[in-house]
Formats: structure tokens, sequence, C-alpha cells
């Protein structure tokens, strides 16, 4: 009786078996049917009903079925990516499709770990040595072996997917100078893949194209992280360009490699070879991967990515502005200080710089240390109205005490005499920052802030023309004049 259930469980073992083989085959068969006769639909369901067998049985299939289903749920998305884009639920199919060609390349690249089935006497097939040592250690399997597996489908792909390539890059590029900045970012992603399953090497500079698109199209989350990807593969950006002059033409034509141009040099139509080295993009790329972060509310990751940056590129005066912007963004002003000190350090003539300085020692209150940077703006830049009137401001601060004592006072004849002398204070130091605030009017005419302050002054100074120009230019700018 035992031995008839033991033989029993034997036979459904090998029924299963077959049945799960046969049916993956199948549904492969069918979605392979089904993209020759253009029916996507029919397609994506057999292929992926072929998925679901895959997870279910994966080791009872024999390698050469696991490989027909990456090839073929590749050749299915690529299909799909083209004629019913729709399928693909917001995933870009022609990604799909790529990962399904990398899984494949991998798969037959790599060795096949087998383990006899005690009961069955039927091998097992294990993705790793890992996977086949527990299944052994499980007691259900006995001998072991490992192969080499035979790459058959993925010899096609270099062949196959390079037209694929052109074609999307060309497709990427449009995207992107149309301002479909999402489409074009999806395309690049797409091509990243497809370029890694048809070449076997990862180039970076599809995934920062994609970062760049993603960023335009204001996808912060996905620039973010292309961003950062494209950082941690340590691109940058840096080729060489060579280019030699045509004697002919008298202009400088572009040439592969140095060794195309000397060769070119040799035929006496060509001279002056040379090469130009671009410039190393990682300094922006820690910026926008900052800027993204920062739009996706993660400050604390901009942060960071803007201090590693800064560290890598000190010299880099738009980097530690960033860094130096997100520390006032973030009210951290002593630590915006320290970097503007070690900015201006480093390039003491710059109006821009002094300026900043102004605005943060203001912020202070350190009203003297604001003066000092802002006139030295003023000299190094005579033409910035902002600077101007932001000096005016700061002349004008001790006007808050003067006023808030005028507050303070009574009617007794002590507080009257004591209130006309504060209002003689407040009129003296209106009238000394007029120069200051006529020459930000000069540099800046339509700054509705300093129009709206020098006609307050004007009144209390009972300069009554001056008055009148400057409710003019305002009622200009209200009209749109």
């Amino acid at each position: 009786m035992n031995g008839m259930k033991k033989a029993s469980l034997f036979l459904t073992g090998v029924c299963l078996s077959g049945l799960s083989i046969f049916a993956q085959r199948a549904e492969i068969d069918a979605a392979e049917h089904a993209l020759g006769e253009r029916d996507w639909k029919a397609a994506q369901t057999y292929i992926d009903r072929a998925g679901d067998l895959l997870m279910q049985n994966r080791n009872r299939l024999k390698d050469d079925v696991v490989a027909a289903y990456y090839y073929t749920k590749g050749n299915v998305y690529r299909g799909i990516a083209k004629g019913a884009p729709a399928l693909s639920a917001g995933e870009n199919p022609m990604i799909i499709a790529a990962k399904a060609y990398i899984r494949l390349r991998d798969f037959e690249s790599g060795k096949s770990y087998q383990a006899k089935n005690s009961t069955t006497g039927d091998w097992a097939y294990f993705d790793s040595e890992g996977d086949m040592k527990s299944a052994v250690a499980s007691g259900n399997y006995k001998k072991t072996r490992v192969r080499d597996r035979r790459a058959k489908y993925s010899l096609q792909l270099g062949t196959a997917l390079q037209p694929v390539i052109s074609s999307l890059d060309k497709a990427a590029r449009g995207a992107y100078e149309a301002k479909k900045f999402r489409e074009s970012s999806g395309d690049y992603v797409a091509l990243y893949y497809l370029n890694a399953a048809a070449t076997k090497q990862k180039r970076p500079v599809y995934l920062y194209h994609a970062a760049t698109a993603a960023a335009q199209g204001k996808d912060f989350e996905k620039a973010a992280a292309y961003y950062q990807t494209v950082l941690r593969m340590g691109y940058t950006g840096m080729d060489k360009r060579y280019t030699l002059m045509n004697k002919e033409t008298g202009k400088r034509e572009p040439v592969l490699s140095e060794k195309v141009g000397k060769l070119m040099e040799k035929t006496g139509k060509y001279s002056d070879l040379q090469v130009e080295q671009s410039p190393n993009k990682q300094p922006e790329i820690y910026r926008f991967a900052a800027y993204s972060c920062e739009q996706l509310g993660d400050t604390a990751q901009a942060l960071a990515l803007l201090k590693k940056g800064v560290s890598a590129f000190p010299q880099d005066e738009n980097l530690t502005s960033d860094l130096g912007a997100l520390y006032m963004r973030q009210g951290d002003i002593d630590s915006y200080i320290e970097i503007l000190q070690n900015q201006i350090a480093r390039d003491p003539n710059n109006a821009q710089l002094h300026y900043n300085m102004g605005v943060v020692a203001y912020r202070k209150a350190d009203y003297k240390e604001a003066e000092k940077h802002y006139r030295k703006a003023i000299a190094l830049k005579p033409d910035g109205g902002d600077a101007y009137f932001n000096l005016a401001v700061v002349k004008l601060a001790p006007e808050r005490e003067i006023i808030a004592e005028m507050n303070r006072l009574g009617n007794s004849k002590a507080d009257n005499a004591r209130y006309k002398v504060l209002q003689k204070q407040r009129s003296a130091l209106y009238k000394s920052v007029i120069p200051l605030l006529k020459q930000a009017r000069k540099y800046s005419p339509r700054n509705r802030v300093v129009l709206q302050t020098l006609k307050k002054i004007y009144a209390d100074q009972s300069m009554h023309a001056q008055y009148e120009e400057i409710q003019a230019d305002l009622k200009a700018l209200d009209s749109g004049r």
C-alpha cells in the first residue's frame, strides 16, 4: 500500500513537471505568434502569463526555455512600445523590453547550477550556487553539476537593437527640442538600458540626459534619482574633441580621433590638429541633483549633495553659492557668512559677494558691517541700484528706535519738547539718505519700492516738485508704461 502511494506521487511529480514545462513553452509560442500578428494585447497577456509560470516553476524549467522567455518578452514589449504603448500602464514599454534583454544577456553568459531530484531523478535548475546548495541541504536533492550556459538568443541582440537605438536617440532629442521633456527623459532611460543590452556597456550619458529632461519637465523625483545615479557611476562628461584645419576652406573640421587626424594631415589637405577637453559636468550635476531634492522637500539630501560637491570642487563658485543660498533659506546665517567670507577671501573684488555679505550682516543687525560691504559693492559696481537702496535702508535703521520712543511719549510739556527733537532727528535721517535713493532710482528706475520710499521722504521734507515727479513715475508703472 505504501509502495502504491509512493508510485502515485512519483507519477504525479512527473506529470506536474511535464505540464509546467509544456505550459511555459506554450505561452511563449503563443506570445510569439501574437507578436507576428501584431496583436499586442494578446502578446502581452501570453508573455506575462509565461512570466508568472516562470516564477512558480523556475527549478523545473530548462535554461533554453528561460532564455526564450526573456528574449520573447523583450520582443513583445519592443513591439508594444511602437504599436500600443498604452498597454504598459504608465511604464515605458521600451525600458521593460531593454531590461528583459539585459536579463537575457546576463542569463546566457552565466552558469547553470543543477541538482538531481532525489524522488523523480529529474534535474532541477538554479540561478546561483547558493540556491543549489540550499536545495541539496533540504534533503530533496542529491547529485549536483555546474554547466556553462550556451549563448543563443543574446547573440542576436547587437544587430537587432542598433537600428532601434539609433531611432530612439533621434526621438529623444526631438522630444527634448519640442519641449516634451518627460517623453524625452523616458526615451533616454530606455536608450541607457537598450545600449547596455546591445553592447554590454553602461553609458551614463544617457541617464544624464534623462535627468536633465526630467528636471526641465519638473519631474524632480526622477531627476534627483538619475542625477545621483550618474554621480555614483563617476560620470564626468569630459570628452576629447579633435579638429583639423581644412586648407582649402580655411575652416576647422571635426575628426574622430587623434590617429585619424594625423593620417589626414599627411594628405597635405589638412593641418593644425587640435584637441579640446570638454569641462567636467560633475559640479553642475551636484547642483541640479541638490535642486531637485530640495524641490521634493528633501533639504537634508540637498545639503549633503552640495557639501559633497563643494568638497570635491572647492573652486567652483556656483556650487559654493548654491550651498550658501541653501544655508540662508534654512536660516543658518552663520554657516552662510562663513561661506561668503571664504568666497571673498578668494575673490575680494567681487561686487556680488560684498552685496550678499551686506544682506546677511543686516539680517544679523550688524549695521556697521552691512554698511562696509554695501559701500564696497558700490565701489566695485557703481551701477548696482540694489546696493544703493540697501545702504539707504541700513542708514535708516535708527528710525525704528526714534519711532518707538516717539510712541512712548505722553502729552506733557517735556514729552512734547522731546517729540520735536525726535522729529528733527528723523527728518535729518531721511535727508541723509536722499542721495543714495536717487542713485538707486537712477540705476533701477522701475523699482517700485525705491520710488515709494523716495515719495515718503520727499513728502516728509516738503519737496513738492520731487514728490510730484515720483508720483508720476508710479502712475506710469501702474498704467504699464
